[in-house]
């Protein structure tokens, strides 16, 4: 337990940083690397917090995809995506075993398909490349399905966590649609991670401290 504190702690001093002087910077190594440490650091405070197997894969999973999403082109952002859905898919499957007594629900997932759904159609900016928009529809259902699953759980921390996560990846989808006024899009880029890393540490200990 004291190692995952530090660890968590280690992760948020580098969270902080990315944030607070590297967020709105152009793309470099020392960039990629606070942003994917951050996440690596909660990895191995799960890992060495003895929690399930799955919520170490998870944070594994989206170190990968916000290495790829720190770099430039539409390819690493397909990577992300691909990364980050399969967080996803390991968060989803270790709340509803471990929580809810149950594997992956097909009702929350049918349900996870026609929130992205609306959110494609409504919400993803038409400037977007189509596959870039199928492949952001197609995540959402897993997104989807973790945040209803976590709050089906009843547990505060994860119930938080999983919400700013979908508040982190809808602010992602703000920035880049043009309808929206310029100055709008830079603060919903720069808030991005003020509210997606913290997403992943209540994740993390809602689950922990649960157990």
């Amino acid at each position: 337990m004291i190692e995952s504190i530090g660890l968590t702690l280690l992760g948020a001093a580098l969270a902080a940083i990315y944030q607070w002087q590297y967020v709105c910077l152009d793309v470099s190594v020392l960039r990629s690397l606070l942003k994917t440490l951050s996440v690596v650091a909660l990895a191995l405070a799960s890992f060495f917090g003895l929690a399930p197997i799955e919520v170490t894969g998870a944070l594994i999973a989206c170190a990968f995809g916000d290495l790829f999403l720190s770099r430039r082109g539409w390819w690493a952002f397909g990577f992300g995506i691909l990364a980050f859905a399969i967080g996803q898919i390991a968060y989803s499957y270790a709340f509803g075993l471990y929580l809810n007594g149950v594997s992956f629900p097909p009702r929350w997932f049918i349900f996870g398909i026609g929130f992205a759904a609306t959110i494609g159609i409504l919400v993803l900016p038409k400037a977007l490349p189509l596959g870039v928009r199928i492949a952001m529809m197609g995540y959402g259902c897993f997104l989807v399905t973790m945040v209803w699953i976590a709050l089906s759980s009843f547990v505060v921390l994860l119930a938080v966590g999983a919400v700013l996560f979908l508040i982190s990846d809808l602010m992602i989808a703000g920035g880049y649609d043009e309808r929206l006024p310029p100055k709008l899009r830079e603060t919903l880029q720069k808030a991005v991670w003020a509210t997606y890393w913290p997403a992943q540490a209540a994740i993390l200990w809602g689950f922990s401290l649960t157990l």
